[in-house]
């Protein structure tokens, strides 16, 4: 059905495959070949699957859905990519909290999260993560992971049935969830194409905001801890460190202060 009826946007239906090595990989092998925006690869697995500064990405089959969407701005760029993911993110959270009745937020800069009962860091579960990857010609490919039936072993992460009420639990399925992730994407990025969006929702999710955080360079040669104030309207998180100067903090790994 996802294939055939591709509801969630006014784009191509989605290329559906068993197996492949990154959706995002092959959909940038689609674009070098002309594919359209909103062109999609949605894979039942993925074998050498990428999150974040190239680390890899566990997808197993019959788990998650793993996503790769192409945009085509054209010359005139509608806003900064960096809001790209954020707002992808934010949308995709609120589409989900909607179909699943579990209440999800954001962290910065790309995780879809869900809270345990707890306090801190560790009470932080990961569900989903978003890539924005910009192809030499301007073309952008949109990455989305989401854990679903289950999530990978011996990490922080949280699958979908493993929050969702009986009632939601019942009815869940890979597919429906996919349609979610892919409408989600359609609406955030059509938005962010015609310059009409807004970090609103985004600041309203995003639990990093408000915390202490040790931010680290994505090479890993410096360190710093402090106060996470805000997100500026490129995507940036404002960080105050302890002698109370104000950093724009563009790349590299946040972590909550437990």
């Amino acid at each position: 059905m996802l294939a055939q009826d591709p509801t969630w946007a006014p784009w191509p239906a989605p290329v559906v495959l068993d197996t492949v090595d990154s959706t995002m990989t092959r959909l940038r092998e689609h674009a070098g070949e002309g594919a359209p925006q909103g062109a999609a690869v949605v894979a039942d697995e993925q074998t050498a699957g990428r999150g974040r500064h190239g680390r890899t990405w566990q997808s197993p089959p019959g788990t998650g859905v793993w996503a790769s969407v192409l945009l085509r701005p054209g010359a005139t760029e509608p806003g900064t990519l960096g809001v790209l993911p954020l707002l992808i993110g934010a949308a995709i959270a609120g589409e989900l909290s909607r179909w699943s009745g579990a209440r999800l937020q954001v962290k910065w800069p790309n995780d879809i999260v869900w809270l345990r009962e707890g306090e801190g860091a560790s009470a932080v579960a990961k569900l989903a993560g978003v890539l924005a990857e910009r192809l030499p010609d301007g073309a952008i490919v949109i990455g989305v992971g989401l854990n679903v039936l289950a999530a990978p072993p011996d990490t922080a992460a949280i699958a979908l049935a493993d929050i969702v009420d009986d009632a939601h639990r019942a009815g869940l399925s890979r597919e429906d969830a996919a349609v979610e992730v892919l409408r989600a994407v359609a609406q955030a990025a059509s938005a962010w194409l015609c310059g009409e969006h807004d970090l609103t929702d985004y600041r309203r999710r995003c639990i990093t905001v408000g915390r202490r955080v040790s931010v680290t360079a994505v090479a890993g040669a410096q360190s710093w801890s402090g106060q996470a104030v805000g997100v500026d309207d490129t995507g940036l998180l404002l960080v105050e460190d302890a002698a109370g100067a104000r950093i724009a903090v563009a790349a590299g790994d946040v972590t909550l202060a437990e």
